[in-house]
């Protein structure tokens, strides 16, 4: 038995659609602190007068700017005072990953961040960005990369999913000797009904409710597929098997895999099941979960069979199983698979 995997290697566009696509739309405006005129008032009870600054009153101006017309030094210092938060994309190494970059000196860089555009309102009589205080520049370029950090994070895709490729299937003992397998009455009573069966590769069974639905779901309806392929191999996955989504290299480890012969020469099949129950079928995870197995079945389906060693191989993503609502899951085995259940 073979299996076909994929890795998760950088995305060598990153960098580039990343910045070119937050700086089409990119708007920064920042209003200087020290852009406010004193306003006093005199209080009759008290032994002093109220002063107070009435924001923005004044008449103003508008610089017009871009993050490489400040000094380096306001710059690494505004870096420096949001990279010490936990996690931040702006410490070295995250930016490194991110932008692919070498040296921190490139962030002023045309091609990353110098261009990106900034606009300060000052007071008229300000000139040039030389009559702003390097705190009121520092305090601006806090908030621009505050925000340069958001769009990033919004959009990042540092990672994709590369093409499957076909990898030697270890022995399943071996695959999963290290694997403990939690006791709960309802696994002991379902694997001692699946020891017996051909189809149903591991000896042991560690499930949550909505994949002992899947696997019943199967044991009934197991004759139909049998009747319709030579071989017939369930794999439940103890969290081993990892495949990666095409667009953003996130980590999806599908619950089951089938794996089928068909009575056509040399014609193998990998298919990918994942259960999933309640109001979990619906949420954002399992939506790009969803997809993913689609993309899946386009890629590498009956259309575009995959060829290696003599031998034909085609993978399917069913769609995600849901034990109330199993019509589309159904209609995808009967479609893609030719079975009828």
């Amino acid at each position: 038995m073979q299996l076909y995997c994929n890795s998760r290697p950088p995305n060598p566009n990153n960098r580039k659609s990343t910045l070119d696509e937050i700086k089409s739309t990119f708007d920064f405006e920042y209003k200087l602190d020290t852009f406010r005129i004193n306003e006093t008032t005199v209080n009759l009870e008290e032994k002093e007068d109220t002063t107070r600054f009435k924001q923005g009153s004044s008449d103003s101006k508008t610089l017009k700017l871009e993050l490489k017309n400040f000094e380096r030094h306001i710059v690494w210092k505004a870096i420096n005072s949001i990279a010490k938060k936990s996690n931040s994309i702006l410490r070295f190494n995250k930016l490194r990953e991110e932008l692919s970059i070498n040296s921190i000196d490139e962030i002023l860089e045309d091609k990353l961040l110098g261009e990106f555009p900034i606009r300060l309102i000052v007071p008229k009589t300000v000139v040039g960005l030389d009559d702003v205080t390097n705190i009121d520049q520092l305090n601006a370029l806090i908030r621009f990369f505050e925000k340069v950090t958001f769009e990033i994070q919004a959009i990042s895709n540092p990672y994709v999913g590369s093409e499957f490729e076909l990898k030697p299937f270890k022995e399943m003992d071996v695959w999963y000797k290290e694997k403990s397998i939690v006791e709960e009455l309802n696994n002991i009573d379902l694997e001692n009904e699946l020891k017996d069966k051909d189809w149903y590769i591991y000896n042991g069974f560690s499930g949550t409710s909505e994949e002992r639905n899947l696997i019943s779901f199967l044991k009934d309806t197991m004759g139909n597929f049998e009747n319709k392929y030579e071989k017939v191999f369930l794999l439940r996955n103890e969290e081993v098997y990892k495949i990666y989504d095409f667009e953003k290299g996130r980590g999806f480890q599908p619950d089951f895999l089938l794996f089928l012969k068909s009575p056509k020469k040399g014609l193998y099949y990998q298919v990918f099941i994942e259960p999933k129950g309640g109001d979990r079928i619906s949420n954002d995870d399992s939506k790009w979960k969803e997809e993913f197995l689609k993309q899946i079945s386009h890629k590498y389906g009956t259309n575009k069979i995959l060829k290696a060693e003599n031998k034909d191989y085609v993978l399917f993503g069913l769609p995600l199983y849901n034990n109330q609502n199993d019509l589309d899951f159904k209609k995808a085995v009967n479609e893609n698979l030719d079975v009828s259940i």
